[in-house]
Formats: structure tokens, sequence, C-alpha cells
């Protein structure tokens, strides 16, 4: 069997890169060309299962398994561990590395392959092939003549087949291209004779016509072929990060996934021949992949290397567009393109030309003479239609540039920032500058696109620049305000707060950056938590604005003043919202946390209509990829998480969660890795993964660089706390959440968004006998939720009242309390809250002995948290129900599968390895669970285990509940 490589049309391509390397022009879109595999294990190595099976059929029989890719694709990683499988399979491992330096060598290979047999096995051989072995393999000085070439491969073979018989044997080679003429012949030649439980592990790079064709067995069908594959970009950059030491921007890592097309050697070179402030297209070319370009095309003629590089200077390379740069003919292009092709370095199909690894065009590139290429893009210039690509490429044809090159590179850079592609609008600027067009302006445009796109270090080194240059006034405070803005992102508010100080006293008359100071100023103190501070802040913005009248800086200072307002607890001022739409210009760029669009769709979340939040979200987010506004994404993405988490889509928040924490990698900063570590430990701790909702939490916790802001330093606590109710933890609980009390009982706010623990706190307190505080809490949550009208606050806050009435003993008010929270329930799409007081409702029915009612709604509970994969709170509704007692023909009203789940789970197995033992999904295995547990009566599976049934169960226990 034959996996077979990635298919050539899902390659990464360097013609979707544009020219110079990394590009210049080309949208930074996640990589097309590198697959996510399934069931990856080391590197890209796709299906580990199929090592198992290899190991499988080599313990049964001879069997070989031959492990491709390319150079620093990962194999060596991939043989390691399959190696070690073997090891821990109880395999007799014999492994050898080849090498170029020693594959002159005889038998070289072979000799390290047995260094370490024991002696007696060698001594048991027939006196031929034992001196054979001795003299060629273990290197035994004899001054008898040196033994017959196939004396030494048979003693090989006995030596395998002996120790065979006592385990199975591994043989494996790794770099197997490199292997010595001679341990290549014996390996094939034992390889067609092995009998017994050997297997081989190759690996070797792959060749055009199949890697290792010498290598065959008796039966063809045991020999397996096995293509290392591309890292998805996700693994890829964690791999760039831990070897490295510090984290790269998305676009940056983007660029670095394409040109290296998931090669972790690749990518690991290319990064490091950057530093903070390095334009992806002006990096050079790192010496080991500047090493393997030249054995590439070292051996090519000038002609040749001047075709490639045309090729390589076009985004979508044509024989045509390529013979006109380089003043040939068609004919004789492809004549001089004919040897690169036949070495596979490029691939015509039809009439375009496509390199066969970008990595082989950024190196001719590179590699190339400035004079070259500067001449190729002069012609490239002549046949541009469009004017960015025109300007792009007259700026990289110059050395200097004259005053009409220098304004083609403002108006393309202004043209490519509006299309959607901020960074590489700054990388135009940055060819200005080194064209001797280095001004404070377009250092400016270059720091504002780069904070769009991400890339804060640049962005703050090139704003510092011109800061430093200015003279005081408006272009100086804008200057600093984009200093403040990358301090925002990433989190240090103090910092940010300082700058935007500093910004304000430049221009002391009223105007737009004055306004979007006193903005940006308002955002700052906000996340410290100075309430005060950002409301005085953003007054002072709205009045101005109102001064100026200019109608899209209104609606900024509107937006900012809604949003605070409501974050604060005062409601949503919808009247002013919806002036802020229409006074908003939508092609404007601007911050999200300034568009009214974009807030008005997070306040949808805020106020609990999260049904309509959901959608509303995800446009927003899909317009600032549209728009290449990285920077905004991962504080949309957290908005939207969390919504999904309200909704019950804890997967969906899982992954959009995994997503931000590659974001917040790609940024750097405490403040934004908690952001992206809360709504995972949420989604985990609400899916009953505990110790992923721990590892979350406690990183987050423990952070000793812990950012200033406000709320991203209360989530963590809020998610331990739901946590430790939900495992009934309830003093440990309120041991999380008691500085987030002492924090509350200063604010005014109770919002979803930034006080989702209090439910949880009056849970915990009732259980551990505070009314009082829990009292407190309850009061403002129904206060609160009557005066602006919010369905979660008075939803949770009528359950919380009936829970605070019911540890009084007012049975009576407290179903009058779960009642009233079940109608606010109708105008919340939170299916878990919902659930959570029928919960409730259900253990007070029970006491008030209306046993069908409470049994129908405790059924209910049960069905929506395993419907929405909530098992620590499913077991709690299985209890109570277990509390009240079956029918008797409950007991034996199992289905099949209902039975079969029993079965399994009283074995002591897992959810997980009952749904991998009956094909079926785990939350399957929960739903099934649950109703095993309302028919038998039982509260848990360790009851299940110890097989307690309805009729071990004392008849009064409900009446002593």
């Amino acid at each position: 069997m034959t996996v077979q490589a990635v298919d050539a049309d899902t390659r990464p391509s360097f013609a979707a890169l544009e020219t110079p390397p990394f590009g210049l022009l080309t949208p930074h879109r996640p990589p097309s060309g590198v697959r996510r595999s399934k069931g990856v294990s080391v590197n890209g190595f796709d299906d580990v299962g199929r090592v198992s099976s290899f190991l499988a059929s080599a313990a049964r029989g001879p069997a070989a398994l031959l492990i491709e890719g390319e150079v620093g694709i990962g194999k060596t990683t991939a043989w390691v561990a399959a190696c070690e499988e073997a090891r821990l399979a109880g395999f007799r491992v014999l492994s050898a590395r080849a090498s170029k330096d020693e594959s002159r060598f005889a038998f070289g290979i072979a000799s390290e392959l047995i260094a370490d047999v024991e002696p007696e096995v060698v001594n048991s051989l027939p006196e031929v092939q034992r001196v054979a072995a001795e003299r060629n393999l273990l290197h035994v000085p004899d001054e008898r003549a040196l033994g017959d070439r196939r004396a030494v491969v048979a003693a090989f073979t006995a030596i395998v087949r002996k120790l065979s018989d006592a385990s199975p044997v591994l043989v494996a080679v790794d770099d197997a291209q490199w292997l010595d003429a001679d341990s290549r012949d014996l390996l094939a030649f034992a390889a067609r004779r092995l009998r017994g439980r050997v297997g081989l592990l190759l690996t070797e790079v792959g060749a055009a016509d199949g890697a290792a064709t010498w290598l065959t067995l008796e039966r063809p069908d045991t020999l397996l072929r096995m293509r290392v594959r591309p890292m998805n970009p996700g693994r890829l950059q964690r791999v760039v990060t831990d070897r490295m030491g510090r984290s790269f921007s998305r676009p940056t890592m983007s660029r670095i996934v394409e040109v290296s097309g998931g090669n972790p050697f690749y990518a690991l070179e290319l990064a490091r021949a950057l530093n903070d402030t390095t334009s992806t297209s002006t990096a050079a070319l790192p010496p080991a992949l500047a090493d393997i370009i030249r054995l590439k095309i070292g051996r090519f003629d000038d002609e040749v290397k001047l075709a490639l590089l045309a090729g390589a200077c076009v985004g979508e390379p044509t024989v045509d567009v390529m013979a006109a740069i380089t003043s040939t003919t068609v004919d004789h292009l492809v004549e001089l393109l004919e040897e690169p092709e036949k070495d596979g370095v490029i691939a015509i199909e039809g009439n375009r030309v496509r390199f066969t690894h970008p990595i082989v065009a950024y190196g001719v590139y590179c590699e190339a003479l400035p004079r070259h290429r500067r001449h190729m893009h002069r012609a490239l210039a002549d046949l541009e239609s469009t004017p960015e690509q025109r300007a792009r490429h007259m700026a990289l044809a110059e050395v200097t540039a004259d005053p009409d090159t220098l304004l083609g590179l403002d108006d393309a850079a202004n043209a490519v920032g509006v299309g959607g592609d901020p960074l590489a609008a700054a990388e135009l600027m940055e060819l200005a500058f080194d064209l001797g067009g280095d001004t404070p302006a377009r250092r400016l445009e270059a720091a504002r696109h780069l904070l769009r796109a991400g890339e804060l270090d640049r962005a703050k080194a090139h704003a510092d620049v011109a800061a430093a240059v200015l003279p005081a006034g408006e272009q100086r405070a804008v200057a600093r305000m984009l200093v403040a803005g990358t301090l925002l992102h990433r989190g240090d508010f103090s910092a940010a707060a300082k700058t935007l100080q500093v910004a304000m006293t430049e221009v002391p008359t009223v105007s737009g950056p004055q306004v979007r100071a006193h903005l940006y100023s308002a955002i700052a103190q906000s996340s410290l938590g100075n309430g005060d501070a950002a409301h005085r802040h953003s007054m002072q913005a709205l009045t101005w604005a109102e001064r100026l009248d200019d109608p899209h800086l209104l609606s900024e200072a509107l937006t900012v003043h809604v949003a605070l307002q409501c974050r604060r607890g005062h409601g949503l001022d919808q009247s002013t919202l919806d002036r802020a739409m229409r006074l908003e210009d939508p092609a404007a760029d601007v911050p999200a946390s300034f568009s009214a669009r974009a807030v008005g769709a997070l306040v949808l979340g805020w106020t609990g209509r999260l049904a309509e939040a959901a959608p509303a979200i995800a446009a927003t987010i899909a317009r600032s990829v549209s728009r290449g506004t990285e920077s905004d994404l991962l504080w949309l993405e957290c908005h939207a998480a969390m919504v999904d988490v309200w909704l019950g889509r804890y997967a969906d928040a899982a992954r959009t969660a995994e997503d931000m924490t590659l974001r917040a990698e790609q940024i750097g900063g405490s403040h934004v890795r908690i952001l992206a570590a809360v709504p995972a430990a949420l989604a985990a701790a609400y899916a009953g993964r505990e110790q992923d909702a721990r590892k979350e939490v406690e990183e987050a916790l423990t952070d000793s660089s812990i950012p200033d802001g406000r709320w991203t330093t209360t989530w963590p606590s809020m998610v331990l706390g739901f946590l430790e109710v939900s495992l009934g933890n309830y003093a440990e609980a309120l041991n999380a959440l008691q500085p987030l009390l002492s924090r509350w009982r200063q604010a005014v706010d109770t919002d979803i968004a930034t006080y989702f623990f209090i439910p949880d706190a009056v849970e915990a307190m009732i259980a551990v006998n505070t009314f009082e505080a829990a009292d407190e809490l309850v009061t403002a949550l129904e206060s609160r939720g009557a005066l602006l009208h919010h369905p979660w606050m008075s939803a949770v806050g009528a359950r919380c009242r009936g829970m605070v009435l019911a540890a009084a003993g007012d049975v009576a008010g407290a179903q009058r309390a779960g009642v009233l929270a079940m109608a606010e329930h109708e105008r919340l799409a939170a299916p878990f809250e919902r659930a959570r007081t029928q919960l409730f409702l259900g253990q007070l029915q029970r006491r008030m002995r209306r046993r069908q009612d409470a049994r129908t709604t405790l059924e209910q509970a049960l069905a929506t948290f395993a419907d929405v994969g909530a098992p620590l709170w499913a077991e709690k509704a299985a209890g109570e129900l277990a509390r009240l007692g079956q029918l008797k023909d409950h007991d034996a009203g199992l289905t099949p599968r209902e039975r079969r789940v029993a079965e399994l789970v009283a074995t002591g197995v897992t959810n997980k390895e009952v749904a991998a033992a009956l094909n079926i999904s785990p939350k399957t295995v929960e739903c099934n669970l649950g109703r095993v547990y309302r028919k038998l009566g039982i509260r848990n599976r360790v009851e299940l285990i110890r097989g307690v049934s309805l009729d071990d169960r004392a008849p009064a226990e409900d009446e002593r509940s």
C-alpha cells in the first residue's frame, strides 16, 4: 500500500506570494497549501495508526515501512517515534543513521546496525558466516583474508533471524539515501529472504520516481510507503515559537508557513533571519537555505538562472510573460527550462510555470544579483497594467527614486490598504524609505497599516521614529496615539494611558486627534477599572466631536460612550447607538471598538440577546478578516467564543479559543494570553474536561507578568469558581471567588459579560450557609435586571432568589421564584442556564412531594445537559432523579444500546472508551447513560459499577431528604 503525497494543486505555491520574497501585495489569508491532516502525531506524519499496524504486522512476519518526505520535513522525528513505539511493544531495535560523509565506507551502516548484538549470537553462526561478520561488520582484527561478500550478507540475515526467535526485530535506518552501496545491497538481499518476526523501517528523501526503489519484499503487499506531509499552520507556529523562544505576528507567521511549505526546518531557518522590526520582504536568505538552493540550481548556466529568476519575480508565471521580461522567444525559454524541469526544480503545465516548492522560488530570488533583480522588475513594470503593481516593480527596479515613483508608491499603498492588505501597504511605504523617501508622514502611514495588520513591534518602531523627529503638534500626537495603540493591544493599559496623556498635551486645541486621544484614553481607563475617569474622557470626546461637526468622528465618540455606559451597568442606550450607526462611514478605517456596527454586534451579547449576537459578531469578524484588520480579531473572537459558551456550543467555543491561542502567541503579552485562555477554560469546564479547564486557569493565574487590565485578571477566577461549583466543591469555589466579590461590591454592574460568576457565588454561599451575603448578590441581580430589562440578570436573579428562599425554608416562595425564572428564560437563548433553573425547580417539586412534576422537570434538565454536552451537570440531574425513585417497570426498560452502554460503564471504562467501542460519539454515550441512571434509579457511575439497583435503595430516602 502506498500513501500518496499531497496533491500538486494543493501544495503551497510561491506564485501566490508575489515577489520579492514573501511578496509585497499578496492578501494575507491563511495558507491554502498546507493541509490540516487527521490523526497527526509528529510534524506532519499522517496517521500514526499505520505505524502501529506496521509493527503489528512485523510482529507476525516480515514487513517494511518506508517514510518519505523532503529535507527537513520531519522524517527523522517520525522515525525516532516509531522506534520508541517498537521498543515499548517489545521489539529488539537495530538502528543506524546514515550520512553523506560516511557513505563511502563499505558495510558502514550494516556494521552499526549489529554493533550491539551479543557475542554468543555471532558465535553461533556457521564458521564462514561468523568470520565474515567479525571481519566485515564487527571489525575484529584477523590476519585471514576478508570473507566472501555473499557470506557477509548471509551472516547479517542469519543474525536477524536468530534475534527474531527471541523477540520481534526492527531494523531501522534513517536517511537511507546515504546508505553505502554495500549496506544497501545487503539490506536489499536480506529483505527478500527474511523470515520470522522482522520489520524494516527506513526514511529517505522522496524522489520523483519514489524513494528506495531497490527495496522489495517477498510479499509486495507488506511494503508500506508513507509520506510525511507539511505541518499545519498551528503546529508549525508552535514549533517555531518553542525553538525560537519568541513569537511572530500572524501575517509574518503566515508568510513563513507559505514560503516554508509547512516544512519545519525551512520555517525555523526563515524565522532566524527575522528580528522584531525586519520586514519579511527584506529578510536575507539564511545560510542553511542558501546551501540547499545552490545545490539545486548551482549547476545551471547563467541564462537558465535568469529564466528561473523571471519566474520567481512573477506572481503567476507563464512562459509568455517570462519570455517577454527576459527578451527572448517562447521556444527558447522553454528550451532553457528543460533542465530545471528534468531536475524537479519547476514544472511546466500548459502555459504555466510552477516551482515545485515555494522555498526554491524564494531562494532563486534571494540568490540573484541585485542588478539582475532590478532588471526583471523594470521589465515587469512595463508589462503591468495596474498602478499598484507597476509602482511596486518600479520601486524594486531603482536604487533611488524620483518624485513620480514615490508618489506612485504612496497611491499604491493607499489603494492596497483600502483593499484589505495593510501589511502590503506598509511594505510599499518601507520601499519608499529605502529609495530615499523616508519622511515622518510615510512613517506614520506605515505604522497605521502595521497596527491594523497586527505587526505591533514594527508599528511601534515606525511611530517612535516619527515621534522623535516631528515637532509638537497634531502629527506628533498621532504618532504617540499609534504607539499607545500597540500598547493597548498588548494589554499594557497603564503605559498606554500615560502615552495618551502626553499626546493630548501636544494638541491643546479642539481637533480630530484630540478627540481620538480622549477616546483611546477612555478605553484604557475602563480596562484599568477606572470607570469614572473613562466616563470623563468619553464625555470630553463627545462634547468636542459635536463641536467639530464631523459626522464620522461623532459616530466614533457616540459609539465609545454607549459601549462604556453599557459595560458599567447603565444599560444600552439604543437610540444613541442608532444615531452612531447612521453617522458612521462604513468604508472608514477605524478600530472595532470605535465602530458603531461592531459595537452594536457585541452589545447584543452583553445584554443577553445571544441568538442575535452570534450571527452579528460572526459578520463583524468576517468584515475584519476581509479588511486585513488582524489587530481587532482577538477581541472580537473572545466575544464570539463567550456567546457560543452561553448558547451551549462548547465545541464551537473551543475551536474559536484554539484560534485565539494562536493569535495570542503571535501578539505576545499576558493580556492576550488570558483573553484566549478564558473561553478555552470555560468551554472545558462546561464540557466536564476538568483537567483541561484547570490547566488553562492555572497558567493564567500564575502568570508572573499578569496585566493591569481589570476584566482579564478576574475572568480566570470566575471560570475556576464555576468549575468548583460544577464539581460540588463549594468552599473551594468561594475561596476562588472571594477577591471578585470584594471588587464587585465597589461596582455598579452585574452584566453577564463581566460578572457571570454571581449565580455560582450564590449557590456556593447557600451551600456553606452564608445566606446574608447570598441575599445581597441576589438583590443586586434582581434590581439591575428589572431596571435594565436584562433577560440574563432577571432569569438567574429569580432562580437565585428561589434558592435563597428555599434555604430559609420558604418552599412555596421559592417555587414562585422558580416559575418566574422559567418565564424569564423564554427571553434568553441560554439552554444551560435554563436547565440549571429546571434542576433547581425539580428539587423544589420533589421537596413539595410533586413527584411526577419533579420527574418531568428533572428529565427535561437532564436531556438539555446531555444535549449541550455538560456531563457534570447531567450527573447532578440524574442524581436528583434517582432520589425520586422510579416506577418498577423502568428497571427493565433499558434499550439494547442503553444496556450495552451500562454494561461497558460498569466495567470502569471512560465515556470516550465506550464511544470508541460502540462506534458512537461521547455525547451519545452521555445521553444513553443519563437515561440508564433514570431508569435504574441510581445517581452516578459508581453505583452502576457496584451494581446498585432500585430494589437496593431504602424506600424512605425521599422523605428523609
